[in-house]
């Protein structure tokens, strides 16, 4: 490929995630396209996921799960003798910028114990090097030319080290938690990076905002949505208008204050259903909400739902709603997947004008964005979306038109995978 084979190993913390879909589509789709990879995750999912595409990507390598101690410290040999220059530069490394002895002690009998470790511990660049080189040995032997981590975290702690062990350069995905929520050494990590990949020119924004980087370093890659998959038959039918809403049960996605804003349309007497499709933390106080507010008539928790089941709802809606909101440690979506799924299949959309979601959603031409929180004004736009049949199929007809310009998860793909070969297929070993 270009002037030299690429094969990239992509560090995952875990995978394949149930929210996290758009990432196994994405190694599906680049697969498919013919980028050579292989996928190694921290941990073993603990979600079960149903497959999202007939063709999945190669095995992945769980390193907590498939290593053991016999051959962590083989692994230790191999690159102490092998490549003793690399090895004690990465582990000077580490111990720099590790927690300490004691708290990696304390980190090590928690893995023994199999205790769930913090989110400080995953990010322990000790707790990192003293797996790492069973990984870089698994990586050589797959014949790994270039590592890209998903995710700002211990995944890309983890590929730094990998990376110094084996003298490649390595990448950063970033989405929108490790952009927004503290994170141990984010300047080193996407200093040392030979590029940074994100999703919305909002998070590129806010890096260039907090690390210390060139702009050209970091490429903005939208993730995008099947049209092909999400694309209406016909208009929905039925005399009551029903409100669509899909996410994990999580706070960010604002879910409570949908329901809140529902009440305020039931309070006007509005004829509507409103259908929420997920699972999460959250489904025993949103259950409680809506028994409390009396709305069993018009807000229903569907609960998970196959991928195919979500479309026929998708199908039968006249209108999307997400009212995301920012947390108060910084988390927040960067533009939620669904929300593009929703304009492929025609949906007005109302959402917050909050994180990357403006990208996408054009106020007031394919649906309505209002400040985080605001429950009237998400009441005002659903209800004005109730009352007027034009108006949304309008704004549903333009929403998949921005859609297939921007968000074509084909196209997305293809620009993905030409900037790996256009990047990598020319680089070289690190120094």
């Amino acid at each position: 490929m270009n002037k030299r084979t690429i094969k990239i190993g992509f560090v995952h913390n875990a995978y394949p995630v149930l929210s996290q879909t758009f990432i196994r589509k994405e190694m599906c789709g680049l697969q498919q396209l013919g980028l050579p990879l292989r996928i190694y995750s921290l941990f073993h999912p603990l979600d079960v996921q149903e497959p999202i595409i007939d063709e999945q990507p190669d095995e992945v390598t769980y390193i907590l799960r498939d290593v053991g101690v016999g051959s962590l410290v083989l692994s230790h040999l191999y690159f102490m003798f092998t490549a003793p220059s690399r090895y004690w530069h990465t582990f000077i490394f580490a111990v720099t910028k590790g927690h300490g002895r004691t708290q990696f002690i304390k980190t090590a009998f928690s893995i023994l114990r199999r205790d769930d470790l913090s989110k400080e511990q995953r990010q322990d660049f000790l707790l990192h090097f003293l797996l790492a080189p069973a990984l870089a040995k698994r990586m050589k032997g797959d014949n790994v030319s270039f590592i890209n981590s998903h995710f700002a975290d211990a995944a890309a702690a983890f590929a730094l080290l990998t990376a110094k062990l084996l003298g490649l350069q390595y990448g950063v995905t970033t989405h929108a938690y490790d952009i927004f929520t503290p994170q141990q050494h984010l300047g080193e990590k996407l200093q040392q990076a030979r590029f940074v990949l994100t999703c919305t020119a909002y998070n590129k924004a806010a890096l260039l905002e907090k690390v210390e980087l060139e702009a050209d370093k970091i490429h903005v890659h939208y993730h995008g949505v099947d049209t092909a998959k999400f694309k209406r038959a016909g208009r929905a039918a039925g005399e009551t208008v029903e409100i669509l809403s899909v996410g994990r049960l999580v706070p960010k996605k604002g879910f409570n204050f949908l329901i809140s804003a529902c009440a305020r349309l039931r309070d006007t007497q509005a004829e509507f259903i409103c259908r929420i499709v997920g699972d999460g933390p959250l489904f025993t106080d949103l259950a409680r909400l809506i028994r409390e507010a009396d709305l069993q008539n018009h807000v229903e928790l569907l609960g998970s739902l196959s991928a195919e089941k979500i479309v026929t709802y998708y199908e039968r809606a006249h209108i999307f709603a997400l009212p995301c909101v920012v947390l108060a440690d910084g988390d927040r979506d960067g533009i939620p997947n669904v929300i593009a799924e929703a304009m492929a299949m025609e949906l007005p959309v109302v959402s917050s004008r909050i994180s990357g979601i403006p990208e996408l959603v054009v106020d007031g031409v394919t649906g309505y964005l209002k400040e985080q929180r605001d429950i009237a004004g998400v009441a005002d736009a659903l209800d004005l979306l109730l009352r007027n049949e034009r108006l949304r199929n309008e704004m549903g007809a333009a929403g998949r038109r921005r859609v297939k310009a921007v968000f074509d998860s084909e196209t997305c793909l293809k620009n993905l995978h030409a900037f790996y070969l256009s990047e990598l297929g020319n680089s070289d070993q690190a120094p």
